[in-house]
């Protein structure tokens, strides 16, 4: 929090942010280990409204930066198309 102790929605959207860079993260170390080693109670509980929205932001950003070299980078022509794409109607 800030000296005000509060979060404007653009500061909500900084820590949002981290967080799901965190899921990204943590989501590429379950891709490398066997499915049965991270069946813990967590990972089979109902995930959230927002931890379903963080996971279709990471599931788009693989849709796109996988289609030239590093999947976990976006070309500029990735990332224009991404925009592009996935937020047409907030371009208009």
């Amino acid at each position: 929090l800030n000296s005000d102790k509060e979060l404007s929605f653009e500061e909500f959207t900084i820590v949002l942010a981290k967080l799901t860079n965190d899921a990204h993260h943590i989501s590429h170390k379950e891709d490398r280990l066997p499915s049965s080693l991270f069946q813990t109670p967590q990972a089979q509980e109902q995930l959230s409204e927002l931890e379903k929205a963080m996971d279709v932001i990471i599931d788009v950003f693989h849709q796109y930066s996988r289609r030239e070299g590093d999947r976990d980078t976006l070309t500029k022509n990735e990332l224009k198309l991404l925009i592009e794409k996935q937020l047409a109607n907030y371009l208009r």
